[in-house]
């Protein structure tokens, strides 16, 4: 019995082509307008930076000033929430940072992956910080 009884070369060839064009249409539909090549997010990212500063700032005086003497399980659970906040600000501003001059060399490096990426640190410092203050205004209640 030989190994390769059955095979057909010209399926496989015909498998890979549809392949090849099925990623030849993703990647076309992915491609960022040409207004994308000449425009600029320089005053955006300046804003999302202000703000991530001013979170980072605002979490990091809570948890050094923030409980006091007596501080309760409620009270470190909620800093420490606030420092999970610090670290997903910090980590959206180095990977903002990061994109902006990788996309500023080549517009199509900026992938879904990046995206939801950047998107995903973003939202995670903001609820972390909304969270925290929660959790330590319900403590004190």
């Amino acid at each position: 019995m030989d190994l390769f009884s059955g095979f057909e070369p010209q399926g496989a060839i015909r498998v890979l082509r549809r392949s090849r064009l099925r990623e030849e249409r993703e990647r076309a539909s992915r491609r960022l307008p040409l207004s994308a090549a000449t425009g600029t997010f320089a005053p955006f990212l300046q804003h999302y930076i202000d703000v991530a500063k001013l979170l980072i700032t605002v979490a990091a005086a809570s948890i050094a000033f923030g409980g006091g003497q007596a501080t309760r399980d409620e009270t470190t659970i909620a800093k420490l929430i606030l420092a999970f906040s610090i670290l997903y600000g910090l980590l959206f501003c180095a990977s903002m940072l990061y994109m902006y001059d990788e996309y500023g060399q080549n517009i199509e490096v900026y992938t879904r992956f990046w995206y939801s990426t950047v998107e995903s640190l973003g939202v995670s410092a903001l609820l972390c910080f909304i969270l925290g203050y929660g959790v330590w205004a319900f403590s004190l209640v």
